[in-house]
C-alpha cells in the first residue's frame, strides 16, 4: 500500500512540474482589417513598422525616416503632420508605395475603410 501511494504522489509531482504554464499570450492579428508596413528606405528596405490602427502621432524616429510603405489591408491616409494635419494620400490594399512622391514625412495614419474578413470558407 505505501508503495503504491508513494508512486502515485511521484507521478503527480510529475504531472505538475511537466504541465505548460497558465500564462497569457497576447493575441495574435488575423486580418483582415487594417496593416499597413513603414518602411525607413526607399524600396521597402529596412526593418517595417507594423501599423494596425488610426495612429495620431507616430515617434520621432519614424516620423523622420519612413520612406516607403506597404499597404496590406485596408485603406489608409496619411498625414505629413501629427493629429491628422497635412494630407498627404490615401491608399487602397493591395499598394506597394516603394518612394513617397513627393517626398513627406508621415506624422500620423488614419485607416479609413476596414478590409473585411473573407468569406466562411464550408
Amino acid at each position: 500500500m505505501r508503495f503504491r501511494i508513494g508512486t502515485s504522489c511521484i507521478v503527480a509531482l510529475g504531472l505538475v512540474v511537466s504541465a505548460p504554464a497558465c500564462t497569457p499570450t497576447a493575441p495574435q492579428y488575423t486580418g483582415p482589417g487594417c496593416l499597413l508596413y513603414l518602411y525607413p528606405l526607399p524600396g521597402l528596405a529596412g526593418n517595417p513598422l507594423p501599423v494596425r490602427g488610426d495612429t495620431s502621432d507616430i515617434t520621432a524616429t519614424w516620423h523622420e525616416t519612413a520612406a516607403s510603405a506597404k499597404v496590406i489591408y485596408g485603406t489608409w491616409r496619411l498625414f505629413s503632420e501629427p493629429t491628422f494635419v497635412g494630407f498627404a494620400g490615401d491608399y487602397k490594399a493591395p499598394i506597394d508605395l516603394v518612394q513617397f512622391r513627393p517626398p513627406f514625412k508621415v506624422g500620423s495614419l488614419k485607416c479609413i475603410h476596414v478590409e473585411p474578413p473573407p468569406p466562411p470558407s464550408y
